[in-house]
């Protein structure tokens, strides 16, 4: 398995993926995962336009004990053109649990995603505002008004999971 920035990144080209929570092995459809992902691109469409953009996104799985999700940025080519492209997005494997969470999350890093198309000055200058009122803004046209920055009340489980 590849190491990407410091996270352990789970190959999701194969059609399922073998997770193991707690030494019982479930069986996680790629399909979901993507149906999940064409669900966000869609209404995003529908919002901002932007489905081609978001649909050359990389959605993959990380193991993290610190953070649900990440949406990374390729700096090298802001650096080079001025545009502030995501190179993938990253949700945490302990999130398959509860789709509530898994989606939660989900559109939490697409909305960065579109904030760096639309507003990159917010990711890139100083001072960085990723959960401004920008993002809050795209939170809002998307149905997670309030939803700026990881909750502390997921489901126990999840946490303990997350620090195993």
């Amino acid at each position: 398995m590849p190491l990407l920035a410091g996270y352990l990144v789970l190959d999701l080209t194969s059609a399922y993926l073998q997770h193991t929570t707690r030494g019982k092995e479930k069986m996680i459809s790629k399909q979901s995962i993507n149906s999940y992902k064409n669900e966000i691109c869609s209404l995003i469409d529908t919002q901002y336009g932007l489905v081609t953009e978001m649909d050359e996104i990389d959605v993959e799985l990380i193991t993290s004990r610190r953070q649900l999700g990440i949406c990374k940025m390729n700096k090298s080519i802001w650096y080079r053109e001025g545009l502030l492209i995501p190179e993938y997005i990253g949700v945490n494997e302990h999130l398959l649990l509860d789709k509530h969470y898994f989606m939660g999350t989900l559109v939490h890093e697409f909305a960065h995603a579109v904030q760096g198309y639309l507003y990159p000055d917010t990711l890139t200058s100083k001072p960085r505002t990723p959960h401004g009122k920008e993002f809050r803004s795209i939170m809002k046209k998307l149905g997670y008004p309030g939803h700026s920055s990881a909750s502390t009340r997921i489901p126990i489980q999840i946490s303990r999971l997350m620090r195993s």
